[in-house]
């Protein structure tokens, strides 16, 4: 009878702990201290992907977790964009995450009346770029064709809500949202009522800014909307200070 083959000691030294110390790391919890922000651009490697991680110490044996990540079929299926992970988040929650793109937001509520000028601001701290960049997009004449909007620039299609964007979304993705939200409002039931009234799409939008931008207090924009409807009947100038600014290109404190 032959004799058994046994594992050498260095075989159970070696694999045991390591074994051990790989389903800790992939089976863990939430990991310790704060969230650190990890980016992933498009386009990025696994290879990359763990090395960020490992760069920022959310992770601590790379190759292990490249090797994991390969087995668990993850490898080819991150999505890109900014997440956070504290320090020690079980490999499982990471890749679990960067597969389904939870991935931070950043909330942008646009308020009713806002006018573009106060909005720029608001939008440029979601997408990351400058208020000025965002001011001569939505100023842009050749913006309301961009995002289909009868125009003639943004002021007014920018739709009031509460909306959650990724961190860093594109400036484009952040105003085709905005937009689209506002064409999803203007239906069958709106576009009669301005027919009624013998009104464009775009002209019950450019009236409703200036009364917006004209009134102090809410309960006023009844009756400044029939004042100028009033001018615009008998064919009077409608004599409001917003045109003045629009017509400037700045924005002037309301007295």
């Amino acid at each position: 009878m032959g004799r058994r083959e046994r594992c050498k000691p260095s075989t159970f030294s070696f694999a045991l702990p390591l074994a051990l110390s790989v389903s800790l790391a992939a089976c863990g919890g939430a990991g310790e201290g704060e969230p650190i922000r990890v980016d992933v651009p498009a386009g990025a490697s696994f290879s990359q992907i763990a090395d960020s991680l490992a760069r920022h110490d959310i992770i601590s044996k790379k190759v292990a977790f490249q090797a994991y990540g390969r087995i668990k079929g993850a490898s080819g299926s991150l999505k890109p964009g900014t997440y956070a992970f504290k320090r020690g988040t079980s490999w499982n929650r990471i890749l679990a995450d960067m597969r389904a793109g939870r991935v931070l937001t950043a909330k942008l509520t646009i308020p009713e009346a806002f006018d573009v000028f106060t909005l720029a601001p608001r939008i440029a701290q979601v997408a990351g770029v400058s208020e000025d960049s965002v001011l001569s997009v939505l100023l842009a004449k050749k913006s309301a064709a961009r995002f289909s909007v009868p125009g003639p620039t943004l002021e007014g299609y920018l739709y009031p809500a509460t909306y959650n964007f990724p961190v860093k979304a594109a400036l484009d993705s952040v105003l085709t949202r905005l937009t689209s939200t506002y064409r999803k409002s203007w239906n069958a039931s709106r576009q009669a009522r301005a027919d009624s009234i013998g009104m464009s799409e775009r002209e019950v939008v450019t009236l409703a800014s200036i009364v917006e931008r004209e009134a102090k207090k809410l309960e006023e924009m009844p009756l400044m909307s029939a004042v100028y409807h009033n001018r615009l009947r008998i064919g009077m100038a409608l004599g409001a200070d917003p045109t003045v600014q629009y017509a400037l290109g700045k924005h002037r404190e309301h007295l």
